[in-house]
C-alpha cells in the first residue's frame, strides 16, 4: 500500500533519546530530507504542547502537533485547532479511584500540570524519562483538563482505572500510564488532520504502546528498534534505536521505497 506524503512521528525514543535526553544530529538532516520531498510533517505525542521541548519544536517547521494522545491538535503556530476536554464527572471519578487505590494522578490543562499528592519515587523515574520539571501539588478545582497520567510500578496494572469504561489506559515504559477518553488516541487525531489536509493514507513512526494503533493503521508503519515485540510484529519496517540513528534510517527507508510497502 502506498502512503500519501504525510507523516506522524512520536517524540520520546523516536526523535529524542530518553537515555541521553538529546536529539541526535542525524534527526534534523533526515527531517530536512522529508520536507524537500514534499511531506507534511506532524508530531504525534502524549505530551501537551507546553511539554514539547523547544528544541524539538525548532527542529523543523512542523505542520501539526497531535498532543495528549489525540485530545488536542495544534497547528504550525501552536494555535489550538481541536480540543476535547475531559468531562468533570470523569475527572472526579478518576480522582475517587486514585484516592481509593493510592495510585497518584497527574492532571494537565493547556497551561499547567499538577499532581494531587506529593512526589514519590515512581514519579521521579517518570519525570526523568520525559526530561520535564516536577509539577506542583494542588487540588482539582474544576480546571479544564485535557490529559491525565497515573503512576504505577513498571509492569503492574492500575486496578480501578483499567475497569472504568469511560477511559482507556495506555501504559508507558517508565512506570506511567496515559489516561484517554474512549475513542481518543493518536489515530483519532490523525484522522482529523487527514480530513483537514485532504490526504487518505499516512506513514507513522513510534515505539510505545500509545503508538501501536497508529503504526498498525498506517499505510507504512515503522517501529523503532527499542519497541516491544508486539509493536515490532505489526510494523511494516523495524528500524534501529534513536541512539543509533533509527529515525534517520527509517526516513531513508521511506524515501527509498516511495512511501510503499508490500501489502
Amino acid at each position: 500500500m502506498k502512503s500519501d506524503p504525510i507523516i506522524f512521528i512520536d517524540i520520546d525514543d523516536t526523535i529524542r533519546s530518553t537515555k541521553t535526553g538529546k536529539v541526535p544530529v542525524s534527526v534534523y538532516r533526515a527531517l530536512t530530507k522529508l520536507r524537500k520531498n514534499g511531506y507534511t510533517m506532524c508530531i504525534a505525542t502524549g505530551r501537551n504542547f507546553g511539554m514539547i521541548p523547544q528544541e524539538i519544536k525548532d527542529l523543523h517547521p512542523w505542520d501539526y502537533f497531535i498532543c495528549c494522545n489525540g485530545h488536542v491538535i495544534n497547528n504550525a503556530g501552536g494555535d489550538t485547532v481541536f480540543k476535547k476536554l475531559f468531562p468533570k464527572e470523569v475527572i472526579r471519578e478518576c480522582i475517587r479511584i486514585s484516592e481509593e487505590t493510592g495510585i497518584t494522578l497527574e492532571l494537565k490543562t493547556e497551561e499547567e500540570r499538577f499532581i494531587l499528592k506529593p512526589l514519590n519515587g515512581q514519579m521521579k523515574e517518570t519525570f526523568g524519562y520525559f526530561g520535564t520539571l516536577v509539577p506542583k501539588v494542588q487540588p482539582y478545582t474544576d480546571q479544564e483538563v485535557i490529559n491525565m497520567l497515573i503512576f504505577t510500578e513498571y509492569g503492574t496494572r492500575a486496578a480501578g482505572f483499567d475497569d472504568y469504561d469511560a477511559i482507556e489506559t495506555l501504559y508507558g515504559a517508565a512506570g506511567y500510564c496515559d489516561i484517554s477518553l474512549k475513542g481518543y488516541d493518536k489515530v483519532s487525531g490523525i484522522e482529523k488532520i487527514l480530513s483537514m489536509t485532504g490526504y487518505h493514507t499516512f506513514t507513522a513512526i513510534g515505539d510505545s504502546f500509545n503508538d501501536k494503533k497508529m503504526i498498525e493503521k498506517a499505510a507504512l508503519g515503522i517501529a523503532m528498534g527499542n519497541a516491544r515485540p508486539d509493536i515490532q510484529n505489526i510494523a511494516d519496517f523495524v528500524t534501529d534505536t534513536v541512539e543509533n540513528d533509527g529515525l534517520k534510517k527509517a526516513i531513508d527507508y521511506i524515501l527509498k521505497n516511495g512511501g510503499n510497502h508490500e501489502s
